[in-house]
């Protein structure tokens, strides 16, 4: 029930606001992923992308890479992401440190927009 009404919430709202800080540490990875929409809606009116930023560290692959998603090229702190989609997409370079590469990939594909360059290895 919980990711159902996730997305319809309004984190302007200081009351709803209030709702989804509990849920960012939900158990049900579901939970956080959803959680995710208004994260980004908020971030899309104030400019803030901390959160989503935040969401980077997921124990969930799904959701991280759910947050690199919706990570906006207007955030106004942007460069906070930045270094972690670079570390993460310089591994592609180096295969012996990569056991899973969604999140490298991913991270890789946000360069299309943020203007961060992996280093040349």
């Amino acid at each position: 029930m919980r990711r159902l009404a996730v997305p319809r919430l309004n984190l302007s709202d200081p009351a709803q606001a209030d709702l989804a800080r509990p849920l960012a540490s939900d158990p049900a990875f579901q939970v956080r992923y959803e959680l995710l929409a208004p994260l980004s809606r908020l971030a899309n009116a104030t400019g803030d992308c901390a959160p989503i930023v935040a969401r980077f560290k997921d124990p969930s692959p799904i959701v991280a890479m759910r947050a690199i998603d919706v990570l906006s090229a207007t955030c106004a702190n942007l460069d906070e992401a930045v270094a972690p989609l670079v570390e993460w997409a310089d591994k592609l370079g180096r295969p012996e440190e990569v056991s899973r590469w969604h999140l490298p990939s991913r991270a890789l594909t946000a360069s299309r927009w943020t203007g961060f360059r992996p280093s040349s290895n």
